[in-house]
């Protein structure tokens, strides 16, 4: 099913600007199943599933912000990047004309779409959808490819000029291999490949060259573009720290025998199955996991400062073991890191250390699910609500003392599993 849907109107009112009024469309806008153009016009006091829109400006949108619109992860907690709404949120791409609010947010190989409803400040209308949905990354930037082509197409038969998007578009593909790599590390920093200093290029390129692989994308992701060379130094200390911490022997043996869920499932699903396995593996008791420091399943962790500036990032995880360096923590929430790290490991996908933060990634968000189902079940707590519709505060906070985590982990455990209705709790630093 596309995502984008549109009929040109070839008899759309006069218009002052030509561009806009030669590529005025009815747009409708899917997310997933749900129709995110679903809106009332309360002038009109009818309801349609469209909207009416010149393509030229979302076309002229998507490419000014198109890197970082395929590439740049949100956060999951905790303020975006500035800037991050206009360049993810189709609602800024009418220039005055009403669009939905659908944020469209790169996750590896996937872009969650999430649409909300809203009411446009200066128009009678209402968007009526809720929808939140994975899709493709190269499905949605094959449709704007198509949509792009298709309005400098319509331009071209009506004999109307757009020479700026012509110029803008023939660089994006044009662009060689170099070039492309590139734009993409730029667009994971947060800057616009064709408008980074100098000063900031260089700093680009040597984070690209002297950290692994492993931990590239989600440490540009997570890290402001101008702290690149304080925090290429940091990883490279944590990670010679990490060389030479060992966990447990018996960590290995369990990772080759846990299954980590299908590649082709959500990383937080995948996340669950590899937690669930894990405590089977182990024969654990339902309830609280205990973290050893010792033995055979001992994780060795070390607390460290965390980077300055730098607070999306919370720690590495070591190549070959769960053992970790983490952001000084209270209690719960150095129990929810050393959880993730262990997570890290056991879920990733790649040779090489791993990092630890705050980013919407799919490895981020592996990892958070796996330490959330580590620490406090699915199943265990829907036994603790049993048929509760509602948890209230009292009642989590109860339960996360229980667990040894935060009020927030059982809040957000209770909620994406479905178990009953919970009230916004104060969020964990982790």
């Amino acid at each position: 099913m596309p995502i984008f849907d549109y009929r040109w109107m070839d008899d759309a009112p006069p218009y002052p600007d030509p561009v806009a009024h030669r590529t005025m469309a009815e747009l409708t806008i899917r997310v997933g199943d749900t129709v995110a153009t679903e809106v009332y016009d309360r002038y009109l006091r009818e309801f349609r599933n469209h909207v009416f829109v010149p393509l030229s400006q979302v076309a002229e949108w998507a490419v000014l912000h198109w890197w970082r619109l395929l590439h740049e992860p949100a956060q999951a907690s905790g303020p975006q990047r500035p800037g991050f709404a206009a360049r993810h949120d189709l609602s800024h791409a009418g220039f005055g004309f009403a669009l939905p609010q659908v944020s469209l947010r790169p996750l590896g190989e996937f872009v969650r779409a999430v649409a909300t409803r809203s009411s446009p400040r200066d128009a009678a209308l209402e968007f009526r959808a809720d929808a939140d949905a994975l899709l493709r990354r190269d499905d949605l930037e094959g449709e704007l490819v198509s949509l792009v082509e298709a309005v400098l197409a319509r331009l071209r038969e009506t004999g109307s000029a757009f020479p700026d998007l012509e110029a803008d578009w023939r660089a994006i593909r044009t662009a060689d291999a170099d070039d492309r790599a590139f734009c993409r590390a730029a667009a994971l920093a947060g800057l616009d490949p064709y408008d980074v200093p100098d000063a900031a290029a260089d700093s680009l390129v040597r984070f690209w060259n002297e950290i692994p692989e492993s931990m590239r994308r989600d440490a540009l992701g997570s890290a402001p573009a101008d702290a690149l060379d304080a925090l290429c130094r940091w990883l490279l200390e944590q990670t010679e720290l990490l060389g030479e911490a060992a966990s447990g022997e018996a960590w290995a043996g369990i990772r080759s025998r846990t299954r980590r869920g299908e590649p082709w499932d959500p990383p937080w699903e995948r996340g669950y199955a590899a937690a669930r396995a894990v405590r089977n593996e182990l024969d654990a008791p339902p309830g609280p996991f205990v973290l050893h420091d010792d033995g055979s399943l001992a994780i060795h962790s070390r607390t460290v400062t965390a980077p300055s500036p730098g607070p999306g990032i919370l720690g590495c995880v070591a190549a070959d073991s769960p053992s970790c360096v983490i952001a000084r923590r209270g209690h719960e929430a150095r129990r929810f890191l050393v959880a993730r790290s262990l997570g890290d490991y056991m879920g990733r996908d790649e040779p090489g250390p791993g990092v630890l933060g705050k980013l919407d990634s799919p490895r981020q968000a592996h990892s958070r699910a796996f330490a959330a189902e580590l620490l406090a079940p699915e199943a265990w707590l829907r036994a603790q609500v049993g048929g509760a519709r509602r948890v209230d505060p009292a009642a989590a906070s109860r339960l996360a003392a229980e667990l040894q985590v935060s009020p927030w982990v059982i809040q957000h455990q209770i909620r994406n599993h479905g178990i009953a209705e919970v009230p916004e709790l104060r969020p964990a630093a982790a």
